[in-house]
């Protein structure tokens, strides 16, 4: 089950960044920089505030299939 913070378009900001693209936001854009460039304990910390954003680019980061995960995840809105 996928993690209840990771909202469609939490999903669709991570994959956007992912594949070289923007996210909704400057703000978001940068914060999913910030987390990619973070270390395990500022990612946690991180977490703390952004929970869906660091969720969702872990498991587009660790899982095998992340991205195809967060993929059905970003077509749950429509």
């Amino acid at each position: 089950m996928i993690d209840p913070h990771i909202t469609p378009q939490i999903a669709a900001d991570v994959l956007a960044s992912r594949n070289g693209g923007y996210a909704s936001s400057l703000f978001v854009h940068h914060l999913l920089k910030a987390i990619a460039s973070a270390s395990t304990p500022d990612r946690a910390s991180l977490a703390a505030i952004y929970p869906g954003y660091v969720a969702a680019w872990e498991i587009a980061a660790f899982t095998d299939s992340g991205t195809d995960i967060l993929r059905v995840r970003a077509r749950d809105s429509h």
